[in-house]
């Protein structure tokens, strides 16, 4: 009778683990645990090159001013999402604007560009030395009364540099007849501190016009 050929198990790509026809119930554990550990390290190195949610506030009731402080200083960039319209003395307007400073700072250190189009009309803006940064237009109760869409980007938000921010808006309803309106906005902040607060305001800071009840603003960082 000849003896049986031993061959090592076979294996899978990779991880070194036997494939099921080869394997014992100890080989499972073992499978098992590798598969884990690799799912982790993926996790890990998502993580690191993902985004990371530092605050996420949904308004109950409407407010003049949005609000992120205590930013960690940790993350390469930081992104903004906000969903909004206006409440308030303006709400009936059309669409109504809206702005944000850095770390509570009022003083005339603000320049913008913004270019803004509704249905086929462009137009175009420019402000130096203001007290606040521009963002976008966001819409009033006029139209269907929709809500907008506004991403902000800032990147080396913990540099001691001056700060450059972009920032766009969408899906602003202004009336049946009008159509949509979009919105691009290049800003600059000419102060060098790491940012740690981002105040977002609606027609200017007085309070009178508001974010509308149902507000959602979130505040991502890069890795």
């Amino acid at each position: 009778m000849s003896t049986p050929e031993l061959r090592p198990p076979r294996t899978t790509p990779n991880l070194g683990l036997p494939l099921p026809g080869d394997a014992s119930p100890a080989d499972y554990v073992t499978a098992t645990g590798a598969i884990i550990d690799r799912l982790d390290q993926v996790a890990a190195q998502i993580s690191q090159v993902g985004m990371t949610r530092i605050a996420d506030q949904r308004l109950s009731a409407a407010a003049g001013n949005i609000n992120f402080p205590n930013i960690p200083q940790t993350f390469s960039h930081l992104q903004l999402i906000l969903k909004t319209r206006a409440a308030g003395a303006n709400s009936a307007l059309p669409w109504v604007h809206t702005y944000l400073r850095f770390n509570s700072d009022a003083t005339a250190s603000y320049d913008w560009q913004t270019l803004a189009g509704t249905g086929q009309t462009v137009e175009a803006g420019v402000n130096l030395s203001q007290p606040w940064g521009y963002v976008a237009r966001v819409g009033g109760s006029a139209g269907d009364g929709a809500f907008s869409t506004v991403r902000i980007d800032i990147a080396d938000y913990a540099a001691l540099v001056r700060k450059e921010y972009m920032a766009q808006a969408g899906a602003v309803r202004t009336s049946d007849s009008v159509g949509l309106s979009a919105a691009l906005t290049t800003g600059y902040w000419r102060s060098e501190p790491a940012i740690n607060t981002i105040t977002l305001y609606i027609s200017g800071d007085s309070g009178l016009t508001q974010f509308v009840a149902g507000t959602r603003a979130t505040l991502y960082a890069l890795a």
